[in-house]
């Protein structure tokens, strides 16, 4: 049986015959699971051969009680009241990228925790290095520097009458999709862990951060989700750029199992769009309505196209650059604008191989819109009065 996965390229697919690929080295990632507790116990590659971990580094699901901190198990018998049980379940995974990682996912259910973030149910990384952070966030990546700390304030009970108390958080920090925990001393290794989305994250200690998995937020009252399913996957690794750690997080954060095909069929690869170089990155491909969008906005830069296709590059390495759109189909005219939708220039159209090129300028760290006229994404008008017999007597029943 022939083997086929479908990728994923900017806005598009394409296929891989997964039988043709080399197989990553079995010295490339090495862990141990305690499969009782359901925690991850160390894990090692080739950049840390001795670990990521220190000793009493278990990674797994962890809640505090009053004054106890409880780490939820499988086990009933084990000392302590847990919420609950949850599945815990450890894979190896690789990328279109030739990064292999370990991917960890917890699915299951639990009580509700005591109220505040200081409380919830969350994942401590007790790493092995003192880490200096890199973290996503909307349209950036950056080092992170997070305050001393700050405060919560929650309701005791009705969200609007009742007192309030205030909770202290310590050093906390936010990462839309992953955290790089970059090591001081040899900052061309570290470890990328990316996750599936998750509430608050904070660094305890240099060696130290937990992320939290659930809380039980007393502004939503009685309110309380009691199923988790959250996954992370750890990815140790050498020297990596911002826009490749933006780039592994978004694949993976996608990933689904591949399934084998008997008598695939024959794919060609396609993408709506893409762009070039690799620092920059097309992250947003969507229509709008001319209408609305347009309105009260001069030069507004779909002008005439009805609904016209507006494409996001962001450039994350912080260098200056002149990035190549490449679009399928024929692009009539294309327009670089403000955040306001106003032209700011329009940019020239080349044909290369059926394929719409245009050349766009960009600083360092730049977010730019392009407005693009698509011929064949145009409105296709219908004429419905020609099809009045069918939606006009539909709902009419005939005696």
């Amino acid at each position: 049986m022939s083997r086929v996965a479908i990728d994923v390229p900017s806005y598009g697919f394409s296929s891989v015959q997964l039988d043709s690929l080399p197989p990553f080295p079995e010295e490339a990632i090495r862990f141990e699971v305690d499969k009782k507790r359901g925690s991850l116990v160390q894990l090692a590659s080739k950049e840390f051969p001795d670990g990521v971990f220190r000793e009493d580094g278990a990674f797994g699901l962890e809640c505090v009680r009053g004054d106890a901190n409880i780490e939820i198990t499988r086990d009933s018998e084990d000392v302590g009241d847990p919420p609950s049980a949850t599945a815990f379940s450890c894979f190896v995974a690789g990328s279109a990228t030739s990064h292999k990682s370990l991917s960890v996912r917890f699915v299951g259910h639990v009580e509700k925790p005591d109220p505040g973030l200081n409380s919830a149910i969350s994942v401590r990384f007790r790493l092995a290095f003192n880490a200096l952070i890199v973290a996503d966030n909307p349209y950036g990546v950056s080092p992170v520097h997070p305050i001393a700390k700050g405060l919560k304030k929650y309701p005791t009970g009705d969200w609007m009458t009742s007192p309030q108390w205030f909770e202290e958080v310590v050093r906390p920090f936010t990462a839309l999709s992953f955290v790089d925990f970059v090591d001081a001393d040899d900052p061309e290794r570290g470890l990328l862990v990316i996750h599936d989305g998750n509430q608050q994250w904070f660094l305890e200690d240099e060696r130290t951060a937990r992320c939290i998995v659930s809380a039980y937020d007393p502004w939503d009252e009685d309110y309380y989700p009691t199923g988790i399913q959250s996954a992370f996957h750890f990815m140790p690794h050498g020297p990596l750029r911002n826009s490749q750690r933006w780039r592994l997080a978004q694949e993976h954060r996608c990933s689904v199992p591949i399934r084998g095909v008997l008598n695939p069929p024959e794919l060609e690869s396609f993408s709506v769009a893409s762009a070039t170089p690799e620092n920059v990155v097309l992250t947003a491909l969507y229509r709008e309505g001319e209408g609305f969008a347009g309105r009260d906005v001069d030069s507004y830069a779909g002008r005439g196209m009805e609904y016209p296709t507006i494409v996001r590059l962001v450039e994350f390495d912080g260098i200056e650059t002149v990035a190549t759109l490449s679009v399928a189909g024929t692009v009539a005219r294309a327009f670089k604008t403000n955040l306001l939708r106003e032209i700011e220039s329009e940019l020239a159209v080349s044909v290369v191989g059926g394929r719409s090129l245009m050349s766009v300028p960009m600083r360092g760290f730049e977010i730019a819109t392009v407005y693009l006229d698509i011929v064949e994404a145009r409105k296709q008008p219908r004429d419905l009065d020609a099809a009045r017999h069918v939606w006009a007597t539909v709902h009419r029943i005939e005696d």
